[in-house]
């Protein structure tokens, strides 16, 4: 049994034509005959009936038919697999993402990437939102992993966006803050301590809210973990970004549920240029939705 043996009955049963079908695979009529009556004897029925009418699928046959449609497919797809694997053996692809994912899944799919495409040179780069959607515009980064509080979001008309995964936003506090025994927290109660934020679109619903104590402003997460651990201020995550954090497995920082739903949840995008067409980065973009699934 072999592959063209497929190949035949499918084209015989699109013809109605052992004559047709071995015209259009370039195979001689006789060869045709005898492939397909060695196949019948093989499995032990007859696919087809032949007739002066035409060449027709038998009751039983019919299956068979739709069974060699199936296994072709599947040599497709593992086709397309390869050649893909093959275009992924040199290259290059730039990516930027908000700190939540650059520094809890990111270095999970940079493993796991690389291992299955050792040829394509990562960058990482971490910024916000804004400025992620300007570099890719600009043409200095080839894909980005933005947040929004919405799933389906407007952006630029020459990019197009795809959302990878949901994440409820919390309130971090020290292990010696007095909002330690806390299991919720309301954003006014919230407001009443010295508050570190970096997100510029979260600073300004804070100050629609009231008057907020903002500590200071920085995008160096490492520093904003060490400040709330030492219990000088509070922040904001988002889950996610709390999955494997050693200060939240340590107990050094306490999350804290939202109580009043101003905020709701934030999605992550995984967003580039519609004129991008690189294989590299839809291979990344479903490694990515595969390690958010774990998490």
């Amino acid at each position: 049994m072999r592959i063209e043996h497929f190949e035949y009955i499918v084209e015989i049963s699109k013809t109605k034509s052992i004559s047709l079908a071995s015209e259009r695979l370039n195979i001689s009529q006789p060869s045709m005959s005898q492939a397909l009556a060695t196949f019948e004897d093989e499995i032990g029925l007859k696919v087809f009936n032949r007739s002066k009418a035409g060449t027709f699928p038998t009751e039983r046959g019919q299956a068979i038919i739709i069974k060699s449609q199936e296994i072709l497919n599947a040599i497709e797809e593992i086709k397309l697999f390869g050649s893909v694997q093959h275009s992924l053996l040199k290259g290059r692809l730039s990516i930027s993402s908000t700190p939540a994912i650059c520094q809890s899944v990111l270095p999970r799919v940079l493993s796991s990437f690389t291992k299955k495409y050792p040829g394509i040179q990562l960058e990482l780069a971490e910024g916000d939102s804004q400025e992620i959607k300007e570099q890719i515009l600009n043409g200095e980064i080839d894909v980005g992993i933005i947040a929004d509080a919405r799933k389906e979001i407007e952006i630029h008309p020459s990019l197009i966006y795809k959302p990878i995964v949901q994440s409820k936003m919390m309130i971090c506090v020290g292990h010696h803050s007095p909002l330690a025994h806390k299991t919720k927290i309301s954003l006014s109660e919230a407001m009443d301590y010295p508050l570190i934020c970096s997100s510029p679109s979260l600073r300004g619903l804070l100050h629609q809210l009231g008057r907020p104590k903002f500590l200071v402003k920085t995008g160096h997460m490492e520093a904003v973990k060490n400040i709330i651990a030492e219990g000088i201020a509070i922040g904001f995550f988002t889950q996610i970004n709390l999955k494997m954090d050693p200060y939240i497995h340590t107990g050094k920082i306490i999350p804290l549920e939202i109580s009043d739903d101003v905020l709701g949840e934030i999605w992550y995008h995984f967003i580039k240029l519609k004129s991008l067409r690189s294989n590299a980065s839809s291979e990344f973009c479903k490694e990515l939705q595969k390690e958010v699934l774990l998490v």
